[in-house]
């Protein structure tokens, strides 16, 4: 007679590996209903899996730059607030310029404005973001904008007053200094501190290139404003010229050509700052323009890469059902194996 061999264990080992082989299928089902997305895209995809990932990789490249163009969009946002700061500051001083001309009476407040325009002037040059100086060129880490008392710029003014002259403006001769002899000083001794290698020895550290910005994968643009802008020189220049040579220091006629070089020097440098803040508005409107691009060209890589990995939610479900049965089962199963005798195949 012919015995068959029964073996609990094997059936239970069998149990066993079906159990652990359903848990994994039920985990990757599980991902799949939550995300909406096969959960091995190698498997699922094949070859195709590396056109997925080059575009994941043009998605984080356009990230990055769309983060940096936030960045850059600040930084010129801010760079036309301060312009239009140092354009009302420059415009402030111009009124009183205008008075002094006619009235020798209002030195005083020349002076003053020529200070306050000067100060002004100063600190918006130095305004930071993020802890860099938007006006320091590519030498953001640096304060543009010299400190005018001495030592500083104003040792480098009051040099050059003694060179043409030989003598110190606080010298009680500097009162017979003529209307000629100042025009004269402030054009052809002043001046070239004003512009050039005399402006960045003298008053600025930041440098005439400006950061450039990759706003796109193939674009770049200019991402700063330098404080070496000849509308910021032409501004400081005539609020020195105020501060420094419209005082009693000197004769009524020196006086008041002094006032006429500062009301020439800030009526220029007006229009160049108006000029100047259109310019940076243009940088601005471009990168925008350049980020919503980048915007639709990320939402349609995403798209096409979504719909490469994404399961129908309604299969996807059905299947986690299923496993969740088949699991139940098996532990069932399973159970009752435990319960089983040898006695219960003896017949």
């Amino acid at each position: 007679m012919k015995v068959s061999q029964v073996s609990t264990q094997s059936m239970f080992n069998n149990l066993r590996h079906s159990i652990s082989s359903l848990q994994r299928d039920f985990v990757n089902a599980q991902k799949e209903v939550v995300s909406g997305q096969v959960s091995d895209s190698g498997l699922s995809l094949g070859s195709s899996n590396g056109r997925r990932f080059a575009m994941l990789g043009d998605i984080d490249r356009l990230q990055t730059i769309s983060d940096s163009n936030s960045r850059t969009a600040g930084r010129l946002e801010m760079s036309i607030s301060a312009t239009g700061s140092v354009n009302d500051a420059a415009q402030s001083l111009l009124a009183t310029l205008t008075a002094s001309v006619s009235d020798n009476h209002t030195v005083h407040l020349a002076q003053r404005a020529g200070e306050s325009a000067l100060q002004t002037i100063s600190g918006l040059l130095n305004t930071t973001l993020h802890g860099e100086y938007i006006f320091g060129g590519i030498n953001s880490a640096e304060a543009p904008s010299l400190n005018y008392q001495s030592p500083g710029p104003k040792d480098a003014v009051d040099n050059a007053f003694l060179t043409h002259f030989g003598f110190a403006k606080t010298n009680p001769a500097a009162a017979g200094i003529t209307a000629a002899d100042m025009t004269d000083f402030i054009d052809n001794t002043l001046s070239p501190l004003f512009t050039g290698a005399g402006w960045t020895a003298t008053f600025s550290n930041a440098t005439d290139e400006t950061i450039t910005a990759r706003i796109g994968l193939h674009e770049q643009s200019t991402g700063s404003v330098s404080a070496n802008e000849v509308g910021f020189q032409n501004a400081v220049f005539a609020a020195v010229i105020a501060a420094e040579f419209i005082t009693d220091d000197f004769n009524g006629a020196a006086r008041s050509a002094a006032a006429k070089s500062a009301l020439n020097q800030v009526g220029t440098s007006t229009g160049q700052l108006a000029e100047l803040q259109g310019r940076t508005g243009l940088l601005a409107n471009r990168v925008t323009d350049s980020s919503e691009r980048i915007g639709v060209q990320m939402d349609e890589l995403t798209l096409h890469s979504d719909k490469m990995v994404a399961v129908d939610p309604y299969e996807a479900a059905t299947r986690l059902n299923s496993l969740i049965t088949q699991i139940e089962t098996s532990y069932t199963l399973t159970g009752r194996m435990q319960q089983l005798s040898l006695m219960q195949y003896i017949r």
